[in-house]
């Protein structure tokens, strides 16, 4: 700690750059992480491409270092540029299951609430921001397309979402409509929901 505290001093601009701080999070080295904070890193500090520390957290499935950052004050849902993706975007897409349960509280990214089935979570968040049920990406994609595997916990987060004015009836680049999404996934109780309100 002492050597790294006059290292700091010494180049106070290796803690404005992402280097360390990146490096520790994907070691999902926490005691690193909290290391490098207390002497000044900034959080918000980008990679080449807009990542954050967190988003590296995120992407190497570092449940840890992901919680301490989010604890010491990092935003969680920076959207970075290469995949224009969240945090919790990045944890849902390479399955880190404890790095998205890490993420998933603070997180206001319906997307990835969505597909994870964090009901609680999209209800606050739908609460607060109802027009976030209505997102819906360049290819028509939409969240009611984007449910959980579970077909209990896929059908709340439909009934969220519609509550709050999501569009049953929009279509996605293929043409599908999220009842048609729903019934190709094997989701027949879903699929019947959804065609109810087309």
């Amino acid at each position: 700690r002492d050597a790294a505290a006059a290292m700091a001093r010494a180049h106070p601009e290796w803690l404005a750059r992402p280097t360390a701080l990146h490096a520790a999070a994907r070691a999902d080295d926490v005691d690193a992480v909290a290391l490098l904070l207390d002497l000044g890193a900034s959080l918000e500090a980008e990679g080449e491409r807009g990542g954050r520390a967190l988003h590296v957290a995120a992407l190497h499935g570092a449940a840890g270092a992901a919680a301490l950052l989010l604890a010491r004050g990092a935003g969680a849902d920076p959207v970075e540029r290469a995949w224009r993706a969240t945090p919790l975007g990045i944890a849902v897409w390479h399955g880190h299951t404890r790095t998205i349960a890490a993420l998933a509280p603070a997180s206001r990214d319906v997307w990835g609430l969505s597909i994870t089935g964090h009901v609680e979570r999209l209800r606050t968040v739908l609460a607060e921001e109802p027009a976030r049920a209505r997102v819906a990406l360049a290819s028509g994609w939409t969240p009611l397309m984007w449910l959980p595997d579970d077909e209990a916990r896929a059908l709340e987060v439909v009934e969220l979402l519609l509550a709050h004015g999501a569009d049953a009836g929009a279509r996605n680049e293929r043409g599908e409509t999220a009842a048609e999404v729903a019934e190709r996934r094997g989701m027949e109780v879903v699929a019947a929901r959804l065609r109810a309100v087309e």
